[in-house]
């Protein structure tokens, strides 16, 4: 027999022995205290036996006397002799002496980690199921893979790499184990019933099983005469398990029929037999066109596979862990029933709980998870999904007969998308906490910053609907999550320098800086990002540069990226987004015809259509920038080409606003000429323009407040949209008013505004104009009892505003000043005169 055949060797005693013991006196003699030194217990029992004669006295004292130099006698020989003889201590205590020697010559190095970790399996072996046993077992392979590395010793060979692919399968270590085992299919004749069981089990239980070569070695495994009645079982539910899921329904009942009703391993049985009782119903169920008959068929056959499953848990012994598949797949059942999630939901927890370690628990902890998320559950949820993915600390070992790593990483990725759908996005982040290591370090970061990006979008969508001042907060906690995307996408950047994303992630991170207002670290990023022309996004990160530097106030750096970008890409959309920016940043500057330039270039360009988002807002820009420069006639005509032409668009409400404050501009700059220059010639014309400027600002204004009305029927107005309406209601008020001048009605038209006012806005502060306002038409039309009582109702008002309004936000004067001020007013009625008049 060859050498890597045996697994007995020979050493000093043996050989003697098998010489003749008369013949070789002495050497029995030399090998005896190494012998006895390694084998302690069997040299104590020849030690009584050699004193009941005295012939055998000398061996006696030979055995029983201690050596003075036992820690020098410490072998590769006496080590595996102490491991053959069943006496693992001793093993373990020469082999770690051989290693602290360092004494072994190059081919004895493999020997002590071989010892080592024959000990560790051995000692494995006689372990409970635990994860103390896997600790064990993992162990004994890592020693096991250092001593094959190194060498097996001389005749160990063929046990090595059996011991080494046993520890490696019973540790989770599938895939790794394989190998192993198949080398020692080849060369351990001894140990081929059992490596041909280690490997169906394998193949079988692999995270991608193979079925096929699992039914092979089972069948090789079967082959075996000398097999107990319980291996022959247990190989022969094997059997049934690998047809059953190969989809052979009929053999696998045929294998099933073969295991008697009184074996060590019924319940695994029949859970398979419980198996095949749910797949007849699914694939009842998967019918289309099947009929009511059909469905309730497969409804019975789903009880009834409950009632089979909780059989199997009475027939379980402790040998097997049918009890915990049975309660697994009851849950399954209880599903699969139809309105069942909860009592699907309870069973799942209790077998959760009850085998946390076991197969059958983590999928059920992970049904525990889905059904708590789909029942609206979400914290019960969480912490469901953080135990099974904790469960996971090596996903190229894991192993499930119930779930695939595929389906755990497309179905955690689909509860993610749920909660981003749903816009639960506190467990969405707190999910990708736990993804690693099912999924990478890069994905789960991927993850991660898709939640704080869509919640920071969220939270600035809606504060978009807010009053101002909640806006502003919700604004704001917005772009703190944009900034955690930006710094996530940075650590993404540096872990990924080396590969073709890392400009990407910059990108991306620059845009989340930008987006969360964090303009310093945006410039940054930008800026290394543009270190690199031949980047796709080169004009667009120009641009972003000078907004960021507009931001900052760094308005002289600001133009230099963006004329780069004009310069350099003057086909580009961005070119014409680089204008715009510019333009932003001249009026800034105070150089507003150089903007008014740059705007005209955009409206004149002949490369863009009126269409695109540039020119679009080049003509608002240029419209609001006329009217600030007190341009009336050509501000009102590039606004209402603005309104005609995108009276859709958000900004036309504030167009139409400016269109009427140009015509209320001018006709005071008409009455102020008029003032200064009183001579009557033209005068009626004058008036007649005023008239006519004033009835045109007032159409404008209605037709503002109309839009506004009736959006707000709509949707909540955002604040600019509120403030907007506000001011309408105030200018066709004061229009009317001034209107007065020409038609005294217009007067009564005023206070019918200002009492809309008072009405809407009578919780600010700003109502208190418009009380003021309905005093003055009072006066004007001679009604002082009416004059008297709109003041005094002002005063009513006061009282009753907050004292943290925003008095000197919205009026002129402070919440103090407004109550001396309506005193003062009293008084110059003539109604109640006060001692101090006030201002």
């Amino acid at each position: 027999m060859s050498p890597e055949t045996t697994d007995k060797p020979t050493d000093e005693l043996s050989a003697a022995k098998s010489g003749g013991l008369l013949a070789a006196p002495m050497r029995v003699i030399r090998a005896a205290p190494d012998w006895a030194k390694a084998n302690r217990l069997k040299a104590a029992l020849i030690a009584v036996a050699c004193l009941a004669s005295v012939g055998g006295f000398v061996v006696t004292v030979l055995l029983l006397i201690p050596s003075d130099s036992d820690e020098e006698l410490a072998t590769l020989e006496r080590a595996l002799d102490a491991l053959d003889a069943g006496y693992n201590f001793e093993a373990r205590d020469l082999a770690d002496r051989l290693l602290k020697q360092d004494t072994l010559k190059v081919e004895e190095l493999g020997g002590p980690p071989f010892v080592l970790g024959a000990v560790a399996a051995a000692e494995a072996d006689e372990m409970w199921p635990s994860t103390d046993r896997d600790r064990k077992y993992l162990a004994a392979a890592r020693y096991l893979e250092e001593a094959r590395d190194r060498g097996f010793p001389p005749g160990r060979r063929a046990e090595g790499l059996y011991l080494l692919g046993k520890c490696l399968y019973v540790s989770g270590q599938i895939p790794a184990a394989r190998p192993n085992l198949l080398a020692a299919l080849k060369i351990n004749k001894r140990r081929k019933t059992e490596i041909h069981g280690l490997l169906g089990s394998a193949y079988l239980n692999d995270a991608n099983p193979q079925l096929d070569k699992a039914l092979t070695e089972n069948g090789h495994y079967l082959e075996d005469r000398g097999l107990s009645p319980q291996q022959r079982h247990e190989a022969l539910a094997q059997r049934a398990q690998i047809l059953f899921r190969l989809g052979e329904t009929a053999e696998c009942v045929t294998v099933l029929d073969k295991i008697p009703l009184d074996a060590s391993n019924r319940a695994e049985a029949t859970v398979i037999r419980g198996r095949i009782l749910m797949q007849e119903a699914r694939a009842l169920r998967a019918n289309p066109d099947a009929t009511t008959d059909e469905l309730q068929r497969a409804r019975q056959k789903l009880l009834q596979a409950v009632k089979v499953l909780r059989y199997s848990q009475g027939q379980d012994t402790l040998d097997t862990q049918a009890t915990g598949k049975a309660m697994y797949l009851i849950g399954v059942c209880q599903m699969d029933l139809g309105n069942q999630d909860r009592a699907a939901l309870a069973q799942f927890s209790r077998t959760s709980k009850l085998f946390p370690d076991a197969p059958e628990g983590l999928a059920s902890g992970f049904h525990e998870a889905e059904l708590s998320r789909q029942l609206g559950q979400d914290a019960a949820a969480l912490a469901a999904y953080r135990r099974v993915l904790s469960a996971i600390t090596e996903p190229e070992n894991f192993s499930n007969p119930w779930i695939t790593l595929d389906q755990l990483r497309a179905r955690v990725t689909a509860a993610h998308q749920h909660y981003l759908r749903t816009r639960n996005f506190e467990i969405s982040v707190q999910l990708t906490r736990f993804m690693y290591p099912l999924f990478s370090k890069v994905r789960t970061q991927e993850l991660t910053v898709e939640s704080y990006n869509a919640w920071g979008e969220a939270l600035v969508e809606r504060a978009a609907s807010l009053p101002q001042k909640e806006a502003e907060a919700m604004r704001q906690e917005g772009r703190a999550r944009f900034r955690r995307a930006a710094r996530i996408y940075t650590q993404l950047a540096r872990l990924q320098i080396a590969t073709r994303h890392y400009h990407e992630r910059l990108w991306d991170g620059a845009m989340a800086y930008y987006r969360g207002h964090d303009y310093r670290n945006a410039v940054l990023i930008f800026e290394k990002y543009l270190a690199d022309e031949t980047q796709p996004q080169h004009p667009q990160a120009l641009v972003h540069l000078g907004s960021s530097r507009l931001a900052l106030g760094d308005l002289d750096k600001a133009i230099q990226p963006l004329g780069d970008c004009i310069d350099l890409y003057p086909r580009d959309a961005t070119a014409y987004q680089a204008r715009l920016v510019a333009a932003e940043v001249y009026l800034e500057k105070g150089k507003p015809k150089k903007a008014e330039a740059l705007l005209k270039e955009i409206l004149n360009g002949e490369g863009i259509d009126p269409e695109a988002h540039e020119w679009r807002s080049a003509l608002f820009a240029l419209g609001k920038l006329l009217h600030a420069e007190h341009r009336h006639e050509e501000a009102v005509r590039r606004l209402e080409e603005a309104v005609e032409r995108y009276g859709e668009d958000p900004q036309s409400l504030h167009a139409r606003f400016l269109i009427a404050d140009c015509y209320r501009q001018d006709a005071e700059q008409a009455r102020e000429q008029l003032e200064n220059d009183p001579a009557p010639t033209g005068r009626e014309q004058r008036l007649a323009k005023i008239e006519a400027s004033l009835k045109k600002a007032a159409d404008e204004y209605r037709a503002v407040r109309l839009a506004l009305i009736e959006r707000q029927g709509r949707a909540k107005l955002t604040a600019a949209e509120a403030a907007i309406l506000r001011n309408a209601y105030f200018a066709i008020g004061d229009l009317a008013f001034q209107l007065g001048s020409y038609d005294p009605t217009q007067y009564e038209e005023a206070i019918k505004e200002y009492l809309k006012i008072t009405s809407l806005y009578q919780s600010e502060p700003v109502v208190l104009v418009a009380y003021e306002q309905m005093d003055r038409a009072y006066h004007r039309l001679n009604q002082p009892s009416e004059s008297r009582a709109a003041l005094e109702q002002a005063k009513v008002v006061l009282s009753q505003l907050r004292n943290d309004a925003p008095f000197e936000e919205t009026t002129n004067y402070s919440q103090q000043q407004w109550g001396l001020r309506l005193d003062w007013l009293i008084g110059l009625r003539g109604d109640v005169v006060q001692n101090n008049p006030g201002p």
